[in-house]
């Protein structure tokens, strides 16, 4: 039994329909493949790209590492002035901006009580003065500290200013390890006319432990210094 003219047409129009919506969907499936594939060859990219970045990176901590550790370690004049001088390159960049500032004014600071050149100590001093002026920041302040307690010569105007660098640092950032350290050797050096500022040493020095032990060394430029001193504190308390 043959089919009408009529319902031919309807069948014919019907094939032709489905035919071009398979075809319609093919078509989209393969623009999705090709953007997947457009998409997917941008992160590869983007994570070549950061691979790269992250290398370079690491490779240019290296060299900074390098010279922080003659500034630091190094008791060799001309090695903590080749640190020193390295990091007055005004082309080196790092995270955050102001460590190379910092460790010039680490290694003057250093350089101004360990120099065989005793009439360059103050140069050095001023030139470290400069730099921590120059920079408001709670590091720089604890730097400060650091060598002024270290002085021989501590007098009352050295000892105001070691407080007002440490209040102003603790109020900046209370979670810095290097403060209470700091406070408590501080208070360490008054044991012998004031007993009872063994408390205070204690709590600081605690404190400073504590604080050591979850802080964030993810930045391996970050200054990291104090923790091996605060122990070593606490087991010699009074002395």
């Amino acid at each position: 039994m043959f089919l009408s003219k009529k319902i031919q047409m309807k069948y014919y129009i019907l094939i032709v329909a489905v035919f071009f919506s398979i075809a319609n969907a093919n078509a989209e499936k393969k623009e999705k493949i090709k953007k997947n594939k457009s998409k997917n060859s941008k992160i590869s990219n983007n994570s070549k790209a950061n691979i790269a970045a992250d290398s370079i990176k690491k490779e240019e901590n290296k060299q900074h590492l390098i010279h922080i550790n003659k500034i630091i370690n190094s008791t060799v004049e001309s090695d903590i002035l080749s640190g020193i001088n390295y990091f007055n390159n005004k082309n080196i960049k790092t995270q955050p901006v102001w460590i190379p500032r910092y460790y010039q004014a680490y290694g003057y600071l250093k350089l101004s009580t360990i120099s065989e050149k005793k009439e360059f100590r103050p140069t050095y001093l001023a030139s470290a003065n400069n730099i921590i002026n120059g920079n408001a920041n709670e590091e720089f302040a604890v730097l400060s500290a650091k060598f002024k307690l270290m002085d021989s010569k501590l007098n009352k105007q050295m000892i105001n200013e070691v407080l007002s660098s440490l209040e102003y640092a603790r109020n900046t950032n209370s979670e810095n390890p290097r403060v209470y350290y700091l406070t408590a050797a501080y208070n360490n050096l008054l044991i012998k006319e004031t007993p009872e500022k063994v408390e205070i040493v204690k709590i600081n020095v605690l404190k400073a432990i504590e604080k050591f032990k979850t802080a964030d060394y993810s930045n391996p430029l970050l200054p990291n210094w104090g923790a091996e001193e605060a122990t070593l504190l606490l087991e010699n308390i009074g002395r």
